[in-house]
């Protein structure tokens, strides 16, 4: 299987806080972001969460779902 990269650049005007939270809970990204079909995290890893690993599932213009 083909390995793939995606790069997104967001331009925000909000307090960094907020953000991050938004960002940090992988679970509720379907809730918001629409690329998003599913979050489901596999490993929490430790405290600060290092080491977690997730499973996203996205749709896109493609015509299929990327995992």
């Amino acid at each position: 299987m083909a390995d793939y990269a995606f790069l997104t650049t967001w331009l925000l005007e909000s307090p960094r806080e907020p953000v991050w939270e938004a960002i940090y809970a992988q679970e509720r990204w379907p809730d918001w972001w629409r690329g998003v079909e599913q979050a489901e995290e596999l490993h929490p890893g430790d405290g600060d969460r290092v080491g977690a690993v997730s499973r996203m599932v996205w749709r896109s213009f493609l015509p299929y779902r990327v995992r």
